[in-house]
């Protein structure tokens, strides 16, 4: 039975998980349409590392209306995230799409996937502003915004402007609100002028390029742990 082989799951004769993680795929126009035949059944898809998976993330995704997991992080599939997925697969509870080559604007059309628990999208090429409707989604517990592009939020709720060194931080106020409920795990970048560059045992400049947090400084607006800006380093710094 095909329920049987590896990266296949299923029940009552449909599949049901379908994880082709690792498995060294090759293709520049991301999988074939005839995939959408599992739609009605799938829950699970991944297609994680795997470095030469190119293309974009296809429309027809959003047939696949029983979608609780999507994983296509470190590939290289590009483009933007279609609005219709997340208007097509409402019942998703998590998105990994983090150490791949991603662009283009997070549309405020996530606020309809009141499930989701995991957003992971970090080391990207994401621009725009993170949209406020994120704040909607009371059931996240983690969220992964560093080492993309997006445009910094302008108005600061004044909860969360002391210590803040710049107008650098991208988290709009309504994703920091659900730190009150269960999100636990909020990361992003370190605000501008954070960080300075660690020092040797002698208290010369560590040629590592690590950097650390400047005491006294909040490294970032609400974020539980945050991480250089593109370009600017390459290790954790702050964990709070």
């Amino acid at each position: 039975s095909h329920l049987k082989w590896d990266g296949i799951n299923g029940k009552n004769g449909q599949i049901t998980w379908l994880d082709l993680s690792g498995r060294g795929l090759r293709s520049n126009t991301f999988l074939p349409l005839e995939v959408t035949l599992l739609s009605p059944s799938l829950e699970l898809f991944w297609v994680s590392e795997n470095a030469d998976l190119e293309g974009i993330l296809p429309n027809y995704l959003d047939e696949f209306q029983s979608l609780v997991s999507l994983s296509v992080y470190k590939t290289s599939v590009s483009g933007s995230v279609p609005e219709s997925i997340f208007s097509g697969c409402t019942k998703l509870n998590s998105i990994r799409l983090y150490k791949s080559k991603f662009e283009g604007t997070v549309s405020s059309q996530i606020g309809k996937l009141v499930d989701l628990k995991w957003l992971w999208i970090h080391e990207n090429d994401f621009t725009g502003r993170v949209p406020t409707e994120v704040g909607k989604l009371v059931k996240l517990e983690g969220v992964t915004l560093h080492g993309n592009r997006f445009d910094p939020v302008i108005d600061i709720d004044e909860n969360h402007r002391s210590g803040v060194v710049g107008l650098t931080n991208i988290v709009p106020p309504s994703l920091c609100s659900l730190k009150g409920g269960i999100l636990k795990h909020l990361w992003t970048n370190c605000e501008e002028g954070a960080l300075s560059p660690a020092l040797s045992d002698e208290g010369e400049e560590d040629n590592t390029g690590g950097l650390v947090a400047n005491e006294g400084i909040q490294a970032c607006a609400c974020c539980t742990r945050c991480f250089p800006r593109k370009n600017d380093g390459v290790v954790i710094v702050a964990d709070k």
